[in-house]
């Protein structure tokens, strides 16, 4: 009988040291990290700098002083990614308590300028009948997506943009969204041509969003146009929204980013391009394009 018990005493030892040393080794795999962004020539802190843990649903966004806290293991990988600056992906298990980012710079195609003022031209449409669905932000980490125009002829005589429409759909009174513009990379987007933050905001309920960048005097490259949506992390844009389920009495809570961008009902208005885990890929259903309209100008 003793033996029993002693046996059965060393067993749940032997147990509870086991947990004990994956618990301890799981804490040094992964640990909390408070990491500083700054600008590589400057030295400055970067602030809004995106980092995704590629391959998971994970992501921090840098405050106004450039930091964050990271969670991440030690075999994870961390994308670094803001505008104006090169994206670098780095190992968690090589980050010190400094991350620093290379800034790049940012040429624009040359086009031709008329003389004439006041004329405007309109690429694509808003219209609510139009509206299929609204492509909208669950994951809880940055994401871009980006819509296609292709550049005409008769876009010399308008040649800058001048604004950027899109049908929103926001909980919040004011959610903050960024617009960043590529150009065309053999039908992807490519580099970006505007090295600053574009943004709009959405008011609530559904509306028409305009972007006012006539000022900017960004002229529309010839190679061909990549207009991108940026939802931002940040903590005044995220929204409880309660749903039932069909059929159901029961409420459920997701929170969600704001806001988010109507699509069309169908496919003939081209296509959409998602940022995930460093690369563009192209929706294979045509119908996910959503809604915008640009304006240029002289």
């Amino acid at each position: 009988m003793h033996i029993c018990v002693s046996l059965l005493l060393e067993n749940r030892i032997r147990i509870v040291l086991l947990i004990l040393l994956f618990v301890g080794a799981y804490a040094e795999l992964r640990s909390q990290k408070n990491i500083g962004v700054f600008d590589e020539m400057t030295k400055l802190p970067i602030p809004n700098v995106n980092i995704q843990v590629l391959g998971k649903k994970v992501a921090y966004t840098s405050d106004v002083n450039g930091e964050f806290v990271s969670y991440a293991h030690d075999s994870d990988s961390l994308l670094f990614s803001v505008i104006g600056f090169e994206s670098t992906t780095l190992l968690a298990n090589t980050i010190t308590d400094s991350i620093f980012l290379l800034p790049i710079s940012y040429s624009i195609s040359e086009i031709l300028i008329t003389t004439d003022k006041g004329e405007e031209q309109k690429i694509g449409r808003l219209n609510m009948s139009l509206s299929g669905s609204y492509l909208s932000n669950g994951t809880g980490k940055s994401i871009k997506v980006a819509r296609y125009f292709k550049f005409e002829d008769m876009f010399m005589t308008t040649p800058y943009l001048k604004r950027i429409e899109v049908l929103t759909l926001s909980n919040l009174k004011n959610a903050t969204f960024n617009i960043r513009l590529y150009n065309n990379n053999e039908e992807n987007p490519g580099r970006m041509i505007y090295n600053q933050a574009i943004i709009g905001t959405a008011k609530k309920g559904t509306r028409k969003t305009k972007v006012d960048i006539e000022a900017l005097q960004i002229p529309f490259p010839k190679e061909g146009l990549f207009v991108a949506i940026e939802w931002l992390c940040f903590e005044e844009n995220i929204a409880a929204v309660r749903y039932r389920n069909k059929g159901s009495k029961i409420k459920h809570i997701k929170y969600s980013h704001e806001p988010s961008f109507a699509l069309y009902k169908n496919g003939k208005h081209g296509g959409t391009w998602n940022y995930i885990d460093g690369q563009w890929y192209k929706f294979n259903d045509n119908s996910k394009t959503f809604q915008m309209k640009i304006i240029l100008g002289q």
